[in-house]
């Protein structure tokens, strides 16, 4: 017998239907994967058309209110303020040095200490301070505006991390060239003590309720949120002047582990808030690895709406979850522990549980972040020391919660429509083709998977100190999967190690691509098969579209198109009548059913199909069942005997066809 599928839910047992079985799970309403359990055809016909009108209204409403949270102003604020601090290249030599090539770098070619002031010197004194084209005099120098038509919610503000010196080992040899070391950073070893001239902030240690800041996973390690900072000066000649005492007086040393830049624009003509994060980390290995982060999000006049549409939109679809959770809730009652072995509960069960915990993040943004709050967050002198910076950082990472949480849920409720595909004979087959070979593909994908793991461990251990690609393991095992995608860049794999790149590449091509992708492929059209099969050797059934035509007959002959209904029906009639099946056809439905090559010719002999004529599908489909059922001697005693000596339990295929038939027709 034959399992329920993952996919599709629909048991084909003939004993779902047994009264003994379905007394004692009772349902509060009939559901489309209630009825299908149950083997009414009627009543899954009749709820598949209405989920479907009903789901078609949610989903339209919820695309809808999803594509109003996302706006292109966002990723055009976070392109231009990223590439003013980012791509804007200074001189990374000394200008009054004519003996040397003036070379320029940018952002992310920082590497060393010198680098860094320049940057601070040359990139940030002045595009944090630029001026407006005619801002008057009062206002030259403040610092509060950037690409003239964005303002500072706060001053910018600088944060250092640094750890203790010692807590690591110098070996005996080398104790006469190290005096001191420095480990790497933990926020065990973070050190707290003053530095330098031990005055001002930016010398002294401060918590996070001063600093505002927050804990940061960088690129090397994971940063605690106190620290030494200073915010910058108001004006721009004492902020270069500012620097230069910094680095004077030794800001950076061998204690550095990280560095933080923090600023928050704003722009009213768009209403979009922008944070931004600047880091330099200080590896204990030297040099600096630097990173940035700029998060953009629309701020709304309703929480998540700008307009009383958009929000009675949004109550729609919130109206439709409490529909909907009542719905699976029936059906968990019904199905108990089973409900969640069918693929399409658990996605509806996932749309559910995402679609609530968008509202709740909703309806912490609305609480959390009213207008009138909002307005006293708004620039001034002492902004970031009354929690502004960390306000608006909490802000970003609300809405950003929401927008992740809103987009899972939308690639589900794209998915769900698949579940709805089942129209008519020939998506039927494709819908149940994908569910007959749903498990089989996943342990394919589970071999794959540990296949690729294999390549990816063999890739990092191969180039992971030469190739960035390879550097890490996470970073391995996505370079294994572009190469699936053809998407690397072979040519830094063949510098490190030319031969070894070669066999790897055309190994894993082999393995990978020309063998598993391939046998997944097989799996798939043999589930196609075996469903076009059962599917033939079945009665006609009643499908959706069927229904739904005639609907949509009786609606037109109430309307005076009877003469046209007329004609319609008859042309169906005769398409059915003229329903035929080619002689390759029928030969490979037999020998799908388990006959030989003898067996087929002999049976197609008796019944007189040759190959220049055809069979009307009525006639094929009960020569089927004569067949099935009479089993020729040759071919079921030999199954027989080999199912008893394997395992008398298990049923052979024929056998299995012969049970489904008559229980169709009963």
């Amino acid at each position: 017998m034959q399992s329920p599928g993952l996919i599709t839910g629909v048991r084909l047992e003939p004993d779902s239907s047994d009264p003994a079985v379905l007394r004692v799970r009772k349902a509060f309403w009939k559901t489309r994967q209630i009825a299908a359990h149950q083997n009414d055809r009627d009543v899954y016909i009749r709820r598949t058309i209405q989920e479907m009108f009903t789901y078609g209204v949610f989903a339209a409403l919820f695309i809808v209110c999803c594509s109003d949270l996302y706006s292109r102003d966002t990723y055009v604020v976070n392109r231009e303020i990223s590439s003013l601090f980012l791509d804007l290249g200074f001189a990374s030599s000394s200008e009054n040095d004519e003996m040397v090539d003036v070379s320029f770098i940018k952002f992310n070619e920082i590497i060393t200490m010198e680098n860094f002031w320049k940057y601070f010197y040359h990139v940030l004194c002045e595009k944090l301070y630029e001026l407006p084209v005619g801002a008057a005099g009062e206002n030259q120098g403040n610092g509060t505006e950037i690409l003239y038509e964005n303002k500072f919610l706060y001053r910018p503000r600088s944060r250092q991390v640094r750890v203790q010196e010692g807590h690591c080992k110098i070996r005996n040899q080398f104790k006469g060239l190290f005096q001191e070391c420095y480990v790497p950073y933990e926020i065990k070893y973070e050190d707290k003590a003053s530095f330098g001239p031990k005055k001002g902030t930016q010398w002294t240690y401060s918590d996070d309720s001063v600093t505002q800041g927050v804990f940061y996973e960088g690129e090397i390690a994971y940063y605690g949120a106190g620290g030494y900072y200073f915010d910058f000066p108001k004006d721009k000649s004492e902020a270069r002047k500012f620097i230069k005492d910094l680095e004077y007086n030794t800001w950076l040393n061998r204690g550095t582990r990280a560095v933080f830049v923090d600023f928050a624009i704003y722009n009213c003509n768009i209403n979009v808030v922008c944070v931004a994060k600047l880091v330099f980390e200080f590896p204990a290995s030297g040099g600096i690895v630097p990173s940035s982060s700029f998060r953009t999000v629309k701020l709304y006049r309703y929480a998540v709406a700008d307009s009383l549409l958009d929000l009675f939109m949004m109550l729609a679809v919130v109206a439709f979850l409490v529909y909907f959770t009542v719905e699976e809730l029936n059906e968990m009652a019904y199905f108990r522990l089973d409900y969640f072995t069918v693929f399409w509960n658990i996605i509806d069960f996932s749309i559910v549980v995402l679609g609530w915990c968008s509202f709740g993040v909703a309806l912490a943004i609305h609480f959390r972040e009213p207008p009138s709050k909002l307005q006293e967050k708004v620039v001034t002198d002492k902004a970031a020391s009354r929690g502004t910076m960390r306000f608006f950082e909490y802000l970003v990472t609300r809405h950003e919660i929401l927008l992740q949480v809103t987009a899972y849920a939308f690639f589900l409720v794209c998915v769900k429509i698949i579940k709805y595909t089942d129209l008519n004979r020939t998506m039927t087959i494709v819908y149940l083709s994908v569910g007959r070979s749903f498990k089989i593909v996943a342990g394919y994908l589970v071999l794959m998977t540990v296949v690729v793991i294999a390549f990816a461990m063999l890739g990092y251990c191969a180039f992971g100190a030469q190739v960035k690609g390879f550097s890490t393991v996470n970073d391995s095992f996505l370079s294994s999967l572009r190469i699936l995608m053809r998407d690397f860049d072979f040519r830094s794999l063949e510098q490190a190690d030319q031969s070894f790149t070669a066999f790897i590449f055309v190994l894993f091509t082999c393995v990978v691509i020309f063998v598993i992708l391939t046998m997944l492929v097989a799996i798939v059209f043999h589930g196609y098969f075996d469903v076009n099969v059962e599917e033939l050797l079945g009665d006609r059934k009643r499908y959706v579209c069927d229904s739904v035509s005639t609907y949509l007959e009786k609606a037109l002959e109430r309307i005076g198109l009877r003469k046209w209904v007329e004609r319609r029906q008859e042309k169906k009639f005769n398409d059915q009548l003229q329903g035929q099946m080619t002689y390759e056809d029928v030969y490979k439905t037999l020998k799908r059913c388990g006959f030989t090559n003898f067996e087929v010719q002999n049976i197609l002999d008796q019944y007189g199909i040759q190959r220049q004529k055809t069979v009307h599908e009525d006639e094929a489909k009960q020569m089927f069942r004569d067949v099935l059922r009479n089993k020729p001697s040759t071919s079921s005693n030999r199954i027989n005997k080999d199912n008893q000596t394997t395992n008398p339990d298990i049923s052979s295929d024929i056998e299995w066809r012969v049970m489904k038939i008559s229980y169709c027709q009963t």
